[in-house]
């Protein structure tokens, strides 16, 4: 087959690519609000079709969206699928391979699940990985399609809801870090007591509030750190986008502070507004440090067509 088609399906977004295997060209590309956990709430409220098919349904409708947008058929192609599809709140629950591991496309965790009536698809679910005391799903992907240098100890980061830190010696990952730096920042933006104290501000680097969140990452706990978010606002009238920007800095920096003295080459796994937030941070809390910039993206679709073309 000269086609396949990449999924990313993660918690809070999913997203269809079609891909020509040699080039690597992503011919067309749908993108959608609906992640794993709306997904998997959404077939809670069914009682009459299962699981597996509910899934394999918005796959289909999906697909159909994806196929307006090409002149190539997508009828049989194979769909590679990573993120949170192999987890408990996915299609399937897959186990997860303990590392550490080579970090290629034989190795890493594929479940193939053939054509049927139903989904006229074969569907190669990548699942996770995991160590002694962490896991994820979807990431250890992405840095398999960044290995150009797999000679190299790197550590990977990885921006998001919840972020996560690669380590990898030689060709394999060794270690996992998590976190949920995203996620925490939500639900402090939109559930906390410091939710009437933040205004979503579109451009958080342009002032100096996102580097004083950064500065002050670390000194303190941040438990008495963040409640400076509601002090700012009523002790000394900073304005509610300004201390937007300042949170953001502030988990940001407590995410990375702790890459102070750190040796190996740093790879930053990103794309748009995160990537530009990392990177920003990281220029702030690692001055004169040469950080590598991968496109997440890029990276993604490389590794599902390796995968694709290996167990073609």
């Amino acid at each position: 087959m000269t086609h396949f088609i990449s999924c990313d399906w993660g918690t809070s977004s999913f997203r269809l690519r079609l891909v020509e295997t040699t080039s690597l060209s992503v011919i067309a590309s749908i993108t959608s609000s609906q992640g794993i956990a709306i997904t998997h709430g959404n077939w809670q409220l069914q009682q009459d079709i299962s699981r597996i098919d509910y899934f394999n349904n918005y796959i289909l409708f999906q697909l159909q969206l994806l196929q307006e947008q090409s002149t190539v058929l997508l009828q049989n192609l194979t769909i590679v699928i990573s993120g949170m599809i192999s987890s408990a709140l996915g299609m399937m629950e897959l186990p997860y391979k303990r590392i550490p591991f080579l970090i290629t496309a034989a190795e890493l965790p594929v479940h193939s699940v053939e054509a049927t009536e139903k989904m006229p698809h074969r569907l190669m679910i990548i699942s996770g990985i995991c160590s002694a005391d962490d896991v994820m799903r979807g990431e250890e992907t992405i840095v398999a399609g960044c290995m150009e240098d797999a000679c190299i100890d790197r550590l990977f980061i990885l921006p998001g809801t919840h972020s996560k830190h690669v380590t990898v010696k030689g060709a394999s990952i060794v270690d996992i870090a998590t976190y949920m730096t995203g996620e925490l920042f939500s639900l402090l933006v939109s559930k906390s007591v410091l939710a009437g104290s933040v205004e979503v501000n579109e451009d958080i680097i342009a002032g100096n509030f996102f580097h004083m969140g950064l500065h002050n990452a670390g000194n303190t706990s941040l438990l008495h750190t963040i409640f400076q978010v509601r002090t700012n606002t009523l002790l000394k009238g900073i304005s509610k986008q300004d201390n937007y920007a300042f949170l953001s800095g502030l988990l940001i920096g407590e995410e990375l502070v702790q890459l102070a003295g750190e040796t190996r080459q740093i790879a930053l796994v990103s794309s748009g507004r995160l990537m530009e937030l990392y990177k920003k941070a990281l220029s702030v809390l690692l001055p004169g440090r040469a950080v590598h910039d991968i496109d997440a993206s890029n990276a993604l679709v490389k590794a599902h067509a390796a995968i694709f073309l290996h167990y073609q």
